[in-house]
């Protein structure tokens, strides 16, 4: 059930416009950016997706890297990781395959037991 939620919400982002529906980490990135720069509204509910699919164990849900991220405060947690990420990967910044990216940067911090 949880897995059909979580399916019908990242359905409804691909459904938003377009300057909702980026999926890049240099697009999330900047949606939880401080200041006028940032969207408070997609940082929030993009992270809370990604995050809850991160978790699956299903690797079509979690893009082949099962994540278990803490979901307490991700901005805190999770942002400065992606971020680094970023810098050491720049080649990936504009990935389409947001998801996968997020995965593959903290598979090494948050693997799950």
């Amino acid at each position: 059930m949880q897995t059909q939620i979580v399916a019908a919400m990242l359905l409804g982002f691909a459904l938003l416009p377009s300057t909702a529906s980026a999926t890049t980490l240099n697009q999330l990135l900047g949606w939880c950016g401080s200041g006028d720069s940032g969207d408070e509204r997609l940082c929030t509910t993009y992270l809370s997706t990604a995050l809850n699919l991160l978790r699956s164990p299903d690797p079509v849900m979690n893009a082949g890297h099962q994540v278990c991220a803490p979901t307490d405060n991700p901005r805190k947690t999770v942002i400065p990781i992606l971020a680094s990420w970023r810098k050491q990967h720049p080649e990936s910044a504009d990935d389409e395959q947001g998801l996968s990216v997020m995965g593959e940067a903290l598979i090494s911090q948050y693997p799950c037991k």
